[in-house]
């Protein structure tokens, strides 16, 4: 994965998504395997512990590949980089738009939080190593001369190739299938490479499920299909749906108990209606509610929503853009 990176950078500038990468683990070993992408990225740049200010008045026109050695990063930090990975957003800076979009590999500490780059970024995992060969400025310069020349030669070859990459994996959830796209059009005349792309993202795709099924909001859209396929049409307590939400998660290992009012509060946001009654907040199991709970297990790719249940119209004609 970090040799796919590499070759994504020399092509960034043609694909939809900017390749990201994150480095998990020993931070250390993260900062070797930052020196190594150093010598095979394209307009590489190093840094460590820079802020939001100080990467906006960076000359962003000479197109780097961000190579970043952070153990923290502040909100505004992460925001900034997360949406810096789509195409024709700007950020104002003193009166001037900047385009921050292009690759960027970010190498975190062991007790930093994931996710710094966004869901379809490229994760490595570093374990901690008594030994590891490290980089001198000599072999340094030896790799970047055998290599630089050959992957300038390769964006020569594919530039104009990879804007009409049409290729795609829909067996992957969303996150992941656009990596996988945004690889796999960097290296569409190897398919051998192809499939070595897609046996690679498997693991970070069953990752990415599992995550997503352990989400509250998602613990919910799950319940209620549930209920709606059992053939409750009737007032939900907002607390039964809570308790029935906290052991599904329990049974798939979770340990985070949600109240009522924060399921409240996540039925608000999903879109589903409540309202009072004497006995406490409700919500009707009624044909609205069915197709947004429809809608929303197709939206979060939950497994329940792949199989039509018996008697469920709403199953067979649900679609999401």
């Amino acid at each position: 994965m970090l040799a796919f990176f590499g070759l994504s950078t020399w092509l960034a500038d043609s694909l939809p998504t900017s390749p990201a990468l994150e480095i998990c683990g020993d931070q250390r070993r993260g900062l070797e395997v930052l020196r190594l992408l150093h010598c095979v990225c394209r307009h590489p740049l190093l840094l460590g512990e820079i802020t939001a200010g100080g990467l906006l008045s960076l000359p962003l026109h000479l197109r780097f590949t961000f190579l970043i050695n952070q153990s923290a990063m502040t909100p505004r930090m992460r925001r900034m980089l997360c949406a810096s990975a789509h195409r024709d957003l700007y950020f104002p800076n003193r009166g001037v738009l900047l385009d921050l979009f292009g690759p960027k590999a970010v190498a975190l500490g062991v007790d930093d939080d994931p996710n710094i780059l966004g869901e379809e970024a490229i994760r490595v995992f570093l374990e901690p190593a008594p030994t590891f060969v490290s980089l001198n400025a000599r072999l340094q310069d030896e790799i970047a001369s055998h290599f630089q020349p050959r992957l300038l030669m390769f964006r020569l070859n594919n530039l104009a190739r990879v804007r009409e990459s049409q290729i795609d994996f829909p067996e992957f959830a969303s996150p992941t299938r656009q990596l996988a796209r945004t690889l796999s059009a960097c290296l569409s005349e190897d398919r051998e490479l192809l499939f070595e792309v897609m046996r690679l993202l498997r693991t970070q795709d069953q990752d990415w499920r599992e995550q997503r099924a352990s989400a509250i909001q998602c613990l919910i859209v799950e319940v209620l299909l549930g209920l709606i396929h059992q053939g409750e049409t009737r007032d939900i307590p907002v607390h039964r749906i809570s308790d029935l939400a906290n052991a599904l998660s329990r049974s798939r290992g979770g340990r985070l108990d949600y109240g009522a009012e924060e399921t409240g509060w996540k039925l608000k946001t999903l879109g589903l209606v409540r309202h009072r009654t004497s006995s406490g907040s409700q919500l009707l199991l009624d044909g609205d509610t069915s197709r947004v709970v429809h809608r929303l297990a197709r939206l979060y790719e939950l497994p329940a929503a792949r199989e039509a249940a018996e008697n469920c119209p709403e199953c067979t004609k649900v679609t999401v853009p």
